[in-house]
């Protein structure tokens, strides 16, 4: 799948107010980024900053969550994913 790709699909299951996209997206983005950090300072606080199976199977799912949110603040900006992350 290309970045493109994903943002296509990313969009096909977007449902939010189209009049509040950009926040929206945003204000979803900060908060997945502030899930994997708090999930990530558990790790060090916890677990001595030894990451398990499990705990890289729970970032991987939050660090999709930003790149769902990514892609979607994207579009609601008319830019896109593949142009973004060759700049």
């Amino acid at each position: 799948m290309t970045l493109n790709e994903y943002q296509k699909a990313a969009n096909s299951t977007a449902i939010f107010p189209k009049n509040m996209a950009v926040p929206y997206t945003l204000l979803g983005l900060s908060g997945e980024v502030g899930e994997v950090c708090n999930k990530y300072k558990k790790i060090i606080r916890d677990k001595g900053n030894i990451i398990s199976e499990k705990d890289r199977d729970e970032l991987q799912g939050e660090l999709g969550d930003v790149l769902w949110y990514l892609a979607t603040t994207l579009s609601n900006l008319g830019l896109d994913l593949e142009q973004t992350a060759a700049k």
